[in-house]
């Protein structure tokens, strides 16, 4: 074998141990990936680079970066987080807040002079308030600011949610995005129904 052929042959393998070195981290590496899930909680865009808020088994994360497989993601998606040497990434969607039948949602909600319940359904991304309630007194309020709290999970995004009675009452309730609640009306001591729905950018309830 001439000399040309030897230092050929050498570099040949010097790139093939390079190559099995680095494929053998590779797989080190694979081995220290651990994989859990999470939902999001909120999402952001800062000069093209996306990542996204996570609450993972009670333990919130911080701008996660995610792949562009997750660039339609939305809060409250459960996602899947690959975790290498402390770095955290989202690589996959594994199951959308809009799903209704996965990501049905409700609580009992006691409204403002009610000696009765109802309940706050939660959609996907939308709440509904439905029930049957026996006002307790009656009496004209304008805009009063009542004790009674919507919950973490379903308040309104925006303001000013409406929540109305029906027959033989006037009152009405507004729902901020705090989830404080506003009446104006009259209940006159009413046996009705509550309805009303929005919109929200809650994390989906537990």
């Amino acid at each position: 074998m001439d000399s040309t052929s030897q230092t050929e042959e050498r570099i040949v393998r010097k790139v093939a141990q390079r190559l099995a070195g680095q494929l053998a981290a590779t797989f080190r590496q694979r081995d220290t990936v651990t994989m859990r899930r999470a939902t999001v909680t909120a999402i952001h865009l800062d000069e093209g680079i996306l990542t996204a808020d996570l609450d993972m088994a009670g333990t919130t994360l911080h701008g996660v970066p995610m792949t562009i497989d997750c660039a339609a993601v939305e809060n409250g998606d459960r996602v899947m987080v690959e975790t290498y040497a402390h770095q955290s990434i989202v690589t996959g969607v594994l199951a959308r807040s809009s799903d209704k039948y996965e990501f049905v949602r409700s609580v009992q909600w006691k409204p403002p002079y009610g000696e009765t319940s109802i309940r706050l359904y939660r959609v996907g991304n939308m709440v509904c308030a439905t029930g049957l309630v026996k006002f307790m007194a009656s009496g004209e309020i304008n805009d009063s600011k009542h004790n009674e709290i919507v919950p973490a999970g379903y308040r309104p995004a925006v303001d000013d949610a409406t929540i109305v009675s029906g027959a033989r009452s006037t009152l009405c309730f507004s729902v901020k995005k705090n989830g404080t609640v506003y009446g104006r009306g009259n209940s006159n001591g009413a046996y009705t129904s509550l309805t009303g729905s929005w919109g929200t950018l809650d994390p989906l309830p537990i």
